[in-house]
Formats: structure tokens, sequence, C-alpha cells
């Protein structure tokens, strides 16, 4: 009995290099949009966490019934008023800050127990006890003593590594919220860039009945908007920022306005 074999003809060469072509059209095309779109998934988180460290400020260290020196407002203390008044998932106050002080040194937060884990997913890891802040060190005594939280805006999920989504905030005696910054060359981080926060500087004058506004900056970051207006008053910090001597003068009222980045997850 003679069998007959039938063969199903296969792909030619020229339909193979086709679909490899669609395929990388595909993905040099998906690429740049999820990365754009993750660009503005970590803006808005670390919008939320520079909310959150202010709501922080105002409704703790302001409120406090501890004396604001050096030692009797400790970290075990703060992040203890912090579990009180926020909804928090977890709370390990009694972590030593030096654990979060090294990660800060090494880069890698991955094997620090976070001081506190709100609701949200926000990790706080609190590096000091209220003492004076490097980073600031020129600037009045209100404004330079304070708290250095690391802040992981993308939680469990992250890398837990500094400056990819890991950012430093100082939470000052004065109530004032100060995000942290890094230069890397061309490469700008946290408060130095408009990639986290975006901020318009508003200066209003006034001349008996008449008011005028001005916008003296657009969509600028957080560093050059927090000098420009005399928010923080430190050449530490401040390095070569435009300063604006109309934010100086009497009769005015020179501040920023933080730009809410749109929420698309």
């Amino acid at each position: 009995m003679k069998v007959i074999k039938t063969f199903k003809p296969a792909f030619t060469l020229g339909e193979l290099v086709a679909a490899l072509i669609v395929i990388t059209i595909i993905v040099l095309v998906t690429i740049p949009i999820t990365a754009k779109k993750m660009e503005k998934v970590n803006k808005y988180a670390y919008f939320m966490a520079y909310e959150t460290m202010r709501s922080i400020s105002a409704n703790v260290i302001s409120q406090t019934s501890y004396s604001l020196n050096e030692t009797s407002y400790t970290a075990k203390i703060f992040c203890g008023e912090i579990a009180d008044l926020f909804n928090v998932d977890t709370e390990s106050c009694s972590v030593a800050t030096s654990s979060a002080a090294s990660a800060a040194v090494s880069g890698d937060f991955s094997k620090v127990t976070p001081h506190i884990v709100l609701s949200n997913g926000l990790q706080f890891y609190i590096a000091s006890s209220l003492s004076n802040i490097s980073q600031l060190s020129d600037a009045s005594q209100k404004d330079r003593v304070g708290f250095t939280v690391y802040v992981d805006i993308n939680g469990k999920a992250g890398h837990n590594k500094l400056y990819t989504d890991v950012f430093p905030f100082y939470l000052l005696a004065s109530g004032k919220t100060v995000p942290g910054y890094k230069q890397d060359g061309d490469e700008e981080y946290g408060a130095n860039s408009t990639n986290y926060l975006s901020l318009n500087v508003i200066y209003d004058s006034f001349s008996g009945n008449n008011r005028s506004v001005e916008l003296l900056l657009r969509e600028t970051s957080f560093k050059n908007a927090a000098c420009a207006t005399g928010y923080v008053d430190s050449s530490t910090y401040c390095g070569t920022s435009t300063k604006y001597n109309l934010c100086k003068k009497s009769y005015h009222d020179c501040r920023f306005i933080v730009n809410k980045p749109f929420r698309i997850f």
C-alpha cells in the first residue's frame, strides 16, 4: 500500500523578515510610550510624597508639645506622632536612625526596615533626630534644624534605591518642607528637576488700591522657586540659583505654586 505524504507549506524567508520588521517597529514604539508613562507615574508619586511631607510638617512638627531643640524631640517620638495622626499600615519606630543614615550613604534601602509604611504605600525612613541639616547649614536656626526623612515613593514595588525611587525631604522646625536633590553631571534628581516637581513663581505688588500680578517663573524646579522667593535662604542649598530682588521689596507677596501633575494610573 502506497502512503502519500502531504506537506503544509512553511513560511517563506520574506514572510519571516516582514514579521520581524513588524515586531521591531512595535517594540520601538512601545518602549518610549512605557518610559514616558512611568515618568509621569513617578512624578505623581513624588508629588504625593511632597504633599504628605508638608502635611506632616503642618500637623506634627508645628503642633508638637515638645521643645524644638536637638535633644528632647527624638526620631522615635516624631515617628510615634506620625503613626498617631496618619493612616499607617505598619510602624517600626524603634528602628535605629543609623540604619537609614547608612542606607543613604550606600544608596540602597532594600535591606532597611522603614519606620513608617502608610496605607497608600509610601515608606518613610527617618535618618536623624531633630538636628542641624548640612544641606541648609547657613540658613536661620529654625530653617536649618529639622528631621531628614527618606521617602520611598513606590513602596515595596520599587527598587529601593536613592534617587531612583527613594528621595530625601527635610522637615524643618519652622514648619517648612524642603525636598533634597542631586546633581550628577547633566542629570538632575529631586528638587533640582521639573521631572519631579514643577512650580510657578508669582509676584503680587501693591500700590495704594492697585494690585499687579507678574509671573516670574513658569514650570521651574522646586529649588529654583524656593530660592527665588526666599522660602529657602541658604547658599549651601541654592548654590547658583537666581534670587529675584523683586521678592525682597516692601508691599509685595512673592510666592510659589506647585503644579499638580495628572494622575494616569
